[in-house]
C-alpha cells in the first residue's frame, strides 16, 4: 500500500475513533443524568435551607454534609451512609452548629451504628421524614418547624419523587386548588398507592368547592354549606388521640386573612369508609376533621385553621401537634 494512502487511512481511523469517543461520553453522561434521583436535588435544597436558617453565613461544606445526611434519611442507602461518615471525619474541624450535631452523632463511640443512623435522621428531618407538598401555604412550613419537624419541601419541578421515602406527606392549605388543581388530580393515583403501601397524608383546609378532592378514596365531596364564624361544631370521637387537649370551639373555622373570601366547606362522602372525628351542626352532616384507613396507611383531613393559628391559638397548636404525631 502506498505511504500516502496509509496516512489517509490512519487519519480517517483517528477521526472515527474521536467521534465514537465523543458519542460514548455523551451517552454515558445522558444515562447518568437520566438516572439521577430527584431526591438528590430535594435533599440539597432542604439542606441549604436548613443550614442557612441556623447560620446564614454557613459554608458549602456544611450544606454538602447536611445534604448527604438528608439523602440518607430519605433513602436509607448504605452507600450514602458510608459517604456521609467519611465526610463527617474529614470535616470534623467545622464550627457550624448543625454540622457539628451530625458529626457528633456519627463519631459518638457510645452509640451503636443503628442508633447513630436514627439520631442523624432525627437531626435533619425532625421526628420523621416529613414532606410538604407543592402549592402549600408558607404557614404550614413555619408551623411544622415550630413543632420540631424539619419538613422537606417538595416542588412541582422536582417531578415524580419517590414518596415512599417519606413517612408523612402534608398537603397544605389550599394547595390542591388554583394552579395546582390539575397537578394533584393527575398525581392522585400515585398518592393513593403511597397510602396503600403504608404512608400517611395530612390535608389541611381548602376553601370553596373547586379543588382536587376527586382522587381521594371514598368519594369525598364538599358539603352544601360553607363554614361561618358562628358555625357550631360537634365532637364525634372525644377519646380520639388527635383531640387530646383540644377545644374545637376555640379554633377559628376560617383563615384569619381570608374571612371575606369564599368560605371553607365541611366535607361529606358517598361511602362509609371515612370516620368523622368532628363535624358541624347544620343539618348537612359535614365533617371538619376526618380520617380514612386505606390499605396499610391513612389520610387525615382537617378543615380548620390550624396552620395559620399555630402558636396563637392553644387548641389549634395542640390539634396540629396531635395530627402530626398520630400520622407519624
Amino acid at each position: 500500500m502506498k505511504p500516502k494512502l496509509k496516512r489517509m487511512l490512519f487519519h480517517l481511523e483517528t477521526v472515527v475513533f474521536i467521534v465514537l469517543l465523543v458519542v460514548f461520553v455523551r451517552t454515558v453522561a445522558a444515562v447518568r443524568s437520566g438516572d439521577e434521583d430527584p431526591l438528590a436535588a430535594v435533599a440539597q435544597r432542604h439542606a441549604s435551607n436548613l443550614v442557612r436558617r441556623v447560620n446564614p453565613e454557613a459554608d458549602s461544606r456544611a450544606v454538602e454534609l447536611t445534604a448527604l445526611a438528608t439523602r440518607y434519611a430519605l433513602t436509607r442507602d448504605s452507600s450514602v451512609w458510608h459517604d456521609l461518615a467519611v465526610m463527617a471525619w474529614k470535616t470534623r474541624a467545622t464550627n457550624e452548629i448543625l454540622t457539628r450535631r451530625i458529626q457528633w452523632a456519627i463519631m459518638d463511640e457510645s452509640l451503636a451504628e443503628q442508633e447513630k443512623q436514627v439520631r442523624v435522621c432525627e437531626i435533619v428531618t425532625g421526628n420523621g421524614p416529613v414532606a410538604v407538598m407543592p402549592g402549600s401555604a408558607p404557614s404550614v412550613l413555619s408551623a411544622l418547624s415550630s413543632l420540631g419537624v424539619n419538613p422537606v419541601q417538595i416542588r412541582r419541578e422536582d417531578g415524580l419523587v419517590r414518596f415512599e421515602s417519606f413517612a408523612l406527606l402534608v398537603i397544605g392549605r389550599n394547595a390542591m386548588s388554583g394552579a395546582y388543581r390539575d397537578y394533584y388530580q393527575a398525581l392522585g393515583p400515585v398518592l393513593t398507592e403511597y397510602v396503600a403501601g403504608g404512608g400517611s397524608i395530612l390535608i389541611l383546609s381548602h376553601q370553596g368547592a373547586d379543588w382536587a378532592f376527586q382522587w381521594l378514596p371514598g368519594s369525598v365531596l364538599p358539603s352544601s354549606r360553607p363554614l361561618k364564624d358562628h358555625s357550631e361544631l360537634v365532637v364525634n370521637q372525644a377519646d380520639h388521640p388527635v383531640l387530646k387537649a383540644v377545644n374545637l370551639s376555640d379554633i377559628p373555622v376560617m383563615q384569619a386573612e381570608t374571612r371575606s373570601v369564599s368560605g371553607t366547606y365541611p366535607v361529606t362522602w358517598a361511602t362509609p369508609v371515612w370516620k368523622a372525628l368532628a363535624g358541624v351542626v347544620d343539618g348537612t352532616a359535614g365533617a371538619v376533621l376526618a380520617e380514612i384507613e386505606h390499605g396499610k396507611g391513612r389520610i387525615a383531613l382537617c378543615q380548620l385553621a390550624v396552620d395559620s393559628e399555630y402558636g396563637v391559638c392553644a387548641s389549634a397548636s395542640a390539634l396540629l401537634d396531635n395530627l402530626v404525631k398520630y400520622l407519624l
